[in-house]
């Protein structure tokens, strides 16, 4: 009966980590899901950034070349 327990006991701890370590897992794939949004959603904006500056430039030197031309 003794030894029972003692199986049942290692198999609840083993149980209890085993939650532990999943819980771990889940709140560090939580994180580096959200630090994976973060960069993405940096890299958007620094994307439209440079399509916004790359308009800017080539409406002015549309500007400059008609300038240039008349």
């Amino acid at each position: 009966m003794e030894k029972l327990t003692q199986v049942q006991n290692k198999q609840s701890n083993l149980s209890n980590l085993l939650y532990q370590m999943h819980s771990e897992n889940t709140s560090m794939m939580t994180k580096v899901h959200h630090d994976y949004l973060q960069v993405q959603q940096k890299s958007l904006q620094e994307i439209n950034s440079m399509q916004i500056n790359l308009a800017d430039y080539q409406k002015f030197v549309k500007q400059l070349w008609q300038f240039s031309s008349s």
